[in-house]
């Protein structure tokens, strides 16, 4: 008779799993703050842009796997199971990070959302970049607007901390009001595109 333990399998996979999830979480910024969906069938996902383009494009399989020799199993120590689970999710999550990275690159290249000529993160860079995003805000209220998230290397966002505690008072008021005058122009826009949905009888 073979011995199996369902149960206990079952608890260990639970485990395995969780430890999955969170290491994916820490290597995958970016994908872990997209929305998810789940598709229950087929190879192809539709987007459809503020713009009202609608693009249809095949889904990309993102798989890692690694093995333990037989002769191992015995003597493997907890910390070395749990770190080559570690290594397959951050191989899982640097391949979504990359898939992802080549979305948007693909999306953004010749057309206005793109600030040609590489600026250093700056007050300035970041204005720049709002003018030409569409900004949403939840429940249409204009105190509650959807900003979007900077994402760049460890170096950058420490030369930005940097650059950020040095600014005085009068720096950062002025930034304020012009990030208040481009909202209030999103605002604008954000209504006019709700507008523009509404269903007439």
């Amino acid at each position: 008779m073979i011995t199996d333990f369902p149960e206990i399998k079952k608890e260990f996979h639970k485990l395995l799993n969780s430890i999955v999830r969170r290491s994916f979480k820490e290597n995958s910024p970016m994908t872990s703050l997209a929305s998810k969906k789940t598709l229950y069938d087929g190879d192809k996902m539709g987007t459809l842009y503020p713009n009202g383009r609608h693009e249809i494009r095949e889904l990309k399989l993102i798989e890692s796997k690694f093995s333990i020799p037989q002769k191992d199993i015995p003597t493997m120590k907890p910390e070395e199971l749990i770190s080559k689970v570690v290594g397959l999710a951050t191989d899982m999550a640097g391949q979504m990070e990359r898939g992802l990275i080549e979305v948007i690159e693909g999306n953004t290249k010749g057309n206005d959302s793109t600030i040609i000529g590489n600026p250093v993160l700056s007050l300035d860079s970041i204005l720049a970049g709002l003018e030409r995003i569409t900004v949403n805000f939840v429940n249409d209220d204009r105190t509650k607007p959807v900003k979007p998230t900077i994402f760049a290397g460890p170096d950058v966002i420490e030369e930005y901390k940097a650059y950020i505690s040095n600014l005085t008072p009068e720096e950062k008021e002025e930034f304020q009001k012009k990030e208040a005058l481009i909202l209030d122009k999103k605002y604008t826009e954000h209504l006019k595109d709700l507008e523009s949905r509404k269903i007439v009888d």
